[in-house]
């Protein structure tokens, strides 16, 4: 029997690679991906060396040229659209949202011409819980009902919010099948060795950088759980028009993570700090540190939490807790070679 072809953008990324595995596992998909350079081996030689990933058919597109992308949706049945940058330390304004709104308008519009029939767009928490007046410190639970005040966005937030209400308008301009996938703080075992902004927290911890852990409350997620709520909202007919908030609904304190890893990692060697950073500490660091900056209006409070009641639905049952995803993602980063384990130890 022909399987269905599944589009998946940015293939070589850590969230849509798990998509990929995932649809590939269920051996209901064939699955083709995007990367912008074929050329530019190093990005997925981890691809080609997986025993399942192998298997994706590899085609070149940007998502700011229109270059490729009628050839990469050519056939499809369905498409993740998990392409959007994520970035590691600062960046200038505007420099994310013309590659995250341009580049999902692009997917959706060749999407609709190539006759997919759903397209999952991933989103993020950010689109759905940032942007709240700064005076506004009352613990809240968010849900998928929720929309971010754009105008008082960081601009990681106001790329996925402004991306994804184009791909609600491009849904409804152009009658195409969308649904939405907005994860928390994606955690969980890697499958390179390249540069990942949700990796930097836990390599942090291991490495020695961070000599000492603000005390900030972190929502979580496992990315295999992500990867498998793209799977179900594109396969079940309900899904349809529909936002999936993905949180595993048990967020812990930056503190509960490092002594975690500590208890772990700390017998072979690994110097997780064992130290709570003062709050003035880390505002006298935030006048130079913008990773200082970012939390410290944060630091000591349960400010933001989410319901994750429709993503169990989707997927069944409980989500995978991140006393699982937290070990899983250092373990993944020591075997592959991310973090140095400790001179004269062997690693891991």
């Amino acid at each position: 029997m022909d399987l269905p072809v599944c589009l998946v953008t940015g293939v070589s990324g850590f969230v849509a690679g798990h998509v990929a595995l995932a649809l590939l596992e269920t051996k209901r998909f064939r699955v083709r991906g995007t990367v912008r350079d074929l050329s530019n081996a190093a990005a997925v030689a981890h691809l080609a060396a997986h025993a399942t990933l192998k298997d994706v058919e590899l085609v070149e597109a940007d998502l700011l040229s229109d270059a490729g992308w009628e050839a990469a949706l050519e056939g499809c049945a369905y498409c993740c659209h998990c392409a959007s940058p994520f970035p590691i330390g600062e960046v200038e304004a505007g420099s994310l949202v013309a590659p995250a709104v341009e580049g999902t308008e692009r997917v959706l519009r060749f999407a609709k011409t190539a006759g997919v029939q759903r397209v999952v767009v991933t989103s993020s928490v950010v689109a759905i819980s940032s942007g709240r007046d700064p005076k506004d410190t009352a613990p809240r639970i968010f849900t998928e009902a929720d929309v971010s005040n754009v105008d008082s966005c960081d601009e990681y937030a106001k790329s996925k919010t402004l991306a994804e209400q184009a791909a609600w308008r491009l849904s409804e301009e152009l009658g195409l099948d969308v649904a939405t996938v907005n994860p928390s703080y994606v955690i969980g075992p890697l499958l390179s060795s390249r540069d990942c902004s949700s990796a930097m927290l836990v390599k942090r911890l291991l490495s020695g950088d961070m000599p000492a852990v603000p005390r900030v409350w972190v929502p979580s997620v496992d990315v295999r759980d992500v990867a498998k709520a793209h799977v179900r909202a594109m396969e079940t007919p309900e899904a349809k028009g529909q936002r999936y908030l993905l949180d595993s609904g048990a967020p812990l304190w930056m503190t509960d993570v490092a002594a975690m890893l500590r208890a772990e990692y700390g017998p072979k060697g690994f110097k997780v700090p064992r130290f709570v950073a003062p709050y003035l500490l880390i505002a006298l660091f935030a006048l130079w540190d913008k990773g200082a900056a970012a939390v410290k209006s944060s630091i000591g409070r349960k400010v933001t939490s989410y319901d994750p009641s429709k993503a169990r639905a989707l997927l069944g049952g409980e989500l995978i807790g991140p006393e699982r995803s937290y070990p899983d993602m250092a373990r993944s980063l020591i075997d592959l070679g991310v973090v140095k384990g400790p001179r004269g130890k062997k690693r891991g």
